[in-house]
């Protein structure tokens, strides 16, 4: 087992995530998978809930943003998310909070981490920045989060992240790494995204030296996700790195080889 496998079963059983019935349940999972069977024979370890679908920005590539979202917009209420907690807690390790939609927009966010944390669960959210409250983040307990921004200035920031403000995502960020000095406490790690495209790839030396003077804890480079060609025509980078489709004139195909989900 490499280290870094040692060192995260090692954190999961000392933070008592890593219960006996979850590790039951992971060894069905992965037995499931091994033998390649169609119906599993345990729960899936990692959830996604999403808070909501409603966004303030709107991004070209997000179904949300672009206005492709069909499902009815709403918030979810912390009835049921305690209710999906409640029943699943005996077997899953992680929980997501994300998806189609700005987290943060829901009031109750905040208790649905607390209470997670509560069921010694370990919790993810992503959020694009513009409502981050430092003191409630790190008083819920959150472990990570990562922090959408592709750019290091304002006219780059909102060629894609259409209504985003760089100065409230800066400002959010080096409140909350100064709420986590204050309080001595290593959550929620922080992680600094940016989604290399043809317009900001330029600034790539740049964020970095900006991720690293803001004191974040990690950054990711990723590469862009686009349903529509025109898009992908538009933003995508001349990077080949980062480059996750082959253009073929008005259609597109994944570079990747097409693999079977592990993660259903």
């Amino acid at each position: 087992m490499r280290f870094s496998r040692l060192k995260t079963f090692y954190t999961l059983v000392a933070n008592k995530t890593l219960t006996f019935s979850r590790f039951i349940n992971i060894a069905k999972v992965e037995l499931s998978a091994k033998f390649g069977k169609t119906k599993l024979m345990g729960y899936p370890y990692t959830l996604i809930i999403e808070p909501t679908n409603i966004c303030n920005l709107k991004c070209p590539t997000c179904p949300t943003g672009c206005g492709k979202l069909t499902r009815p917009k709403g918030m979810m209420p912390f009835k049921t998310f305690k209710k999906v907690i409640d029943e699943l807690s005996p077997h899953i390790l992680y929980v997501i909070l994300m998806n189609y939609g700005e987290p943060l927009l829901n009031n109750d966010f905040y208790e649905m981490v607390k209470y997670a944390s509560s069921k010694h669960l370990r919790t993810f959210t992503c959020t694009n920045g513009q409502f981050i409250n430092a003191k409630k983040i790190v008083d819920s307990g959150l472990d990570e989060i990562a922090i959408s921004l592709d750019a290091v200035d304002q006219k780059t920031l909102a060629k894609f992240r259409k209504n985003s403000d760089i100065i409230k995502v800066i400002n959010g960020i080096k409140a909350l790494v100064a709420e986590k000095a204050r309080q001595n406490s290593k959550k929620p790690t922080i992680n600094l995204q940016f989604i290399l495209m043809k317009h900001n790839e330029r600034q790539l030396d740049e964020f970095k030296k900006l991720a690293n003077s803001l004191g974040v804890d990690s950054i990711s480079i990723k590469a862009l996700w686009a349903t529509d060609v025109s898009n992908l025509k538009k933003f995508m980078p001349s990077n080949k790195e980062f480059q996750r489709y082959i253009i073929k004139g008005n259609d597109f195909e994944s570079k990747a080889k097409a693999l079977p989900c592990r993660k259903p």
